[in-house]
């Protein structure tokens, strides 16, 4: 599997290192840690596939924090998949919050473990902060537009992913869009959509099984 190192300021400002993969079967699919090592480590288990050949690097002096292959128009089969993903973690973050009690979503236990920088302490606060990402964030950084927020967590979480879905459908295959110091591209926006979610989902359902929920 080809695996994508980025070592580039965003990592390096929160002390980690990220390894991903654009393999369509593992699209989006990224492992973490605070080395290299760690990181590629990480996406072998995440992924079951050990034979990784790195093909190429995010350095700290690359500001611009782009991998060759997010510059390239973005193909029909990574925006079915990333669509795909999308649905699929939608419906398992809908599960567990449907389920959870207004106690399990609002307790902020300090036991919980999850990186420093993730700022949000509460199941509830992770499950908005998904649809915050998906809906006012990620598109904005490609020239896409953003929707207002409904005031009840589920439907958020609903309307959120109805629309995502949507604008998928008419995505521009190659926006390549400078905000800042930072590039961004229709391919590094899917991406990163593909694995936003699985990654809160993991904190998400650590907090709402430390609350008491079953969580499988």
């Amino acid at each position: 599997m080809d695996v994508y190192v980025d070592t580039g300021p965003g990592m390096t400002a929160v002390g980690e290192v990220a390894a991903w993969s654009f393999d369509l079967e593992h699209w989006g699919e990224c492992g973490q840690g605070i080395t290299e090592d760690a990181a590629v480590a990480n996406l072998a288990r995440r992924t079951g596939n050990a034979q990784q050949r790195i093909v190429d690097r995010i350095s700290t002096a690359m500001r611009d924090e782009v991998f060759e292959a997010d510059l390239r128009p973005a193909t029909g089969a990574q925006v079915s998949m990333t669509a795909h993903i999308l649905r699929k973690e939608r419906r398992r973050t809908i599960e567990l919050v449907a389920r959870a009690s207004v106690y399990q979503l609002e307790a902020a236990d300090e036991g919980v473990a999850q990186p420093v920088w993730m700022r949000w302490r509460t199941a509830s606060a992770i499950a908005w902060h998904i649809a915050d990402t998906e809906s006012r964030h990620y598109l904005r950084l490609v020239g896409g537009g953003e929707r207002a927020p409904v005031p009840d967590l589920l439907g958020e979480l609903e309307e959120s992913g109805h629309w995502i879905q949507a604008q998928l459908l008419s995505i521009r295959r190659d926006a390549v869009e400078r905000q800042g110091t930072e590039l961004w591209t229709t391919v590094k926006v899917l991406r990163r959509l593909a694995w936003h979610e699985r990654v809160e989902s993991v904190f998400l359902r650590r907090r709402l099984k430390a609350a008491g929920l079953d969580v499988r």
